[in-house]
């Protein structure tokens, strides 16, 4: 089952997942405070998350936002699936699902972030010139 973060204390439960996903130090603050943004938005722009449900456990999530560029330009981000349940099409859901609010919400550009390209790619992002080494830049136009 996938749907919207209603519960603020689902939260803890989504940075756990990408804590076991991404670690770093300092990275459980970052998440935590991003999520927590969706329901106390920090600055004008809000970003959205969904999570993956399955036994009334949460198993996965992403997010996304307008970018504040343009009320047509979104940004998908933070895609996390717990390893259990990785392989299963969860991910490729999770991006299906954004890409659905983003188009119901008028987006008509969506850029994300990403080592796997494949995963994207498969959606229609193509990469664009990037800044980082070892992530690509994607554009999709809707």
């Amino acid at each position: 089952i996938v749907d919207i973060l209603k519960d603020k204390k689902d939260i803890i439960d989504c940075v756990e997942i990408a804590n076991i996903n991404f670690y770093i130090e300092g990275y459980s603050y970052d998440m935590l405070y991003e999520l927590e943004s969706s329901f106390y938005p920090q600055n004008y722009i809000k970003p959205e998350f969904l999570v993956c449900e399955k036994d009334d456990k949460i198993i996965g999530f992403g997010g996304f936002s307008a970018t504040g560029f343009d009320s047509s330009v979104f940004g998908i981000c933070s895609c996390y699936i717990h390893p259990d349940y990785q392989g299963q099409g969860i991910g490729k859901e999770l991006v299906k699902k954004r890409l659905d609010k983003i188009k119901e919400l008028g987006g008509e550009i969506v850029f994300s972030t990403t080592r796997k390209k494949w995963h994207l790619e498969r959606f229609g992002f193509k990469v664009i010139n990037s800044p980082y080494k070892e992530w690509s830049l994607m554009q999709l136009i809707l």
